[in-house]
């Protein structure tokens, strides 16, 4: 079988279960825990960011030597990396939650 076959009824049994468990306990609860849980890969996964962008940045400083323009080489990472952080804090938050 193919995953293709099975998301339609992987989705529906995942969000069975998610809604059965969560339901047992209060609206307010529920809030905070997805907040502290959402806040504390945010603030994680950030951290990462932030020390690659600067990774990325002393690299671009040497993409000049190489007769490459630096701004073009520095425009195209970092929009890959930002949405590499967002995929990461989807599939992060998502896991964990599960």
């Amino acid at each position: 079988m193919k995953y293709a076959d099975l998301a339609p009824e992987l989705e529906t049994y995942i969000i069975n279960y998610v809604t059965q468990k969560y339901q047992s306990l209060a609206p307010e609860i529920v809030y905070n825990v997805m907040r502290e849980i959402y806040l504390y890969h945010v603030d994680s996964l950030w951290m990462k960011h932030i020390d690659e962008m600067e990774y990325l940045r002393d690299k671009v400083g040497l993409m000049g030597y190489a007769q490459i323009d630096p701004l073009v080489i520095y425009k195209k990472e970092a929009f890959e990396k930002f949405q590499s952080l967002l995929w990461r804090l989807k599939v992060d938050v998502t896991t964990f939650l599960i």
